[in-house]
């Protein structure tokens, strides 16, 4: 509600990126989310698994947007449908290794902070004046809060539901 708000009566105001930029843009990103499937890291393996997702749906969106410029941007069919499947696999093997909730809400996050950025960065969008950016600064705010508290729920319901391994406490609820 708070970015449809924001949007109320104003123009879009995105630019075509330079090729260059954006060849290395989804590189680093589908690179940091092969890393991340394939080296184990302090992160839970669903963290992990999740926060490959997020960038690699992040890539497809990003390419998707490509896609709407018509002409040469139609090429990048050829990293959204790869970036998407990829992605949807990633997320499936992330709920496999923890919470659906850990998984989802990374991978929630990512898809749409990444795109977020490469919105100012890529496309040269910038935020409106006022209270329409305002705006769009809290409903940036509350996604990145939204999937902090899901981690943060999930998190807690995990722990909760792990067995109790401490002798002394074992020993105290028994007696």
């Amino acid at each position: 509600m708070l970015l449809a708000g924001s949007l109320v009566g104003s123009t879009p105001s995105s630019h075509t990126p330079h090729p260059a930029s954006v060849v290395v843009w989804l590189g680093a990103s589908a690179g940091a989310a092969a890393a991340l499937i394939a080296v184990r890291i302090r992160l839970s393996r669903a963290a992990a698994l999740g926060l490959a997702a997020g960038l690699l749906f992040a890539d497809g969106d990003i390419s998707a947007k490509l896609i709407t410029s018509g002409g040469i941007w139609l090429l990048a069919l050829l990293s959204l449908v790869p970036c998407y499947a990829a992605g949807t696999s990633v997320l499936q093997a992330a709920f496999q290794h923890g919470s659906a909730l850990t998984g989802a809400g990374i991978a929630t996050l990512v898809t749409n902070a990444v795109p977020i950025a490469a919105g100012f960065v890529l496309f040269g969008e910038s935020l409106p004046q006022g209270v329409r950016g305002a705006l769009q600064i809290a409903a940036f705010a509350s996604i990145v809060a939204s999937a902090a508290l899901l981690g943060s729920f999930a998190a807690t319901r995990s722990a909760a539901a792990r067995p109790e391994t401490d002798p002394e406490a074992t020993a105290l609820r028994a007696s």
